[in-house]
């Protein structure tokens, strides 16, 4: 259980990361290599609502 919940606050600080980064930029995605190797683009809103998730 405590590592899940390690792994929860990783990934909400890295989607926290990317929406900051986003932040103020018009139409620009950000490319994440999941690890099944496919490149997915993130928008600043999918980033934002990952965010949320988590912290529910």
């Amino acid at each position: 259980m405590k590592k899940n919940i390690v792994d929860l606050q990783k990934r909400k600080e890295h989607f926290q990361w990317v929406a900051d980064s986003l932040e103020g930029k018009e139409n620009e995605l950000y490319v994440e290599r999941d690890w099944y190797d496919n490149p997915t683009l993130i928008s600043k809103e999918d980033a934002k609502k990952e965010v949320e998730q988590i912290r529910q």
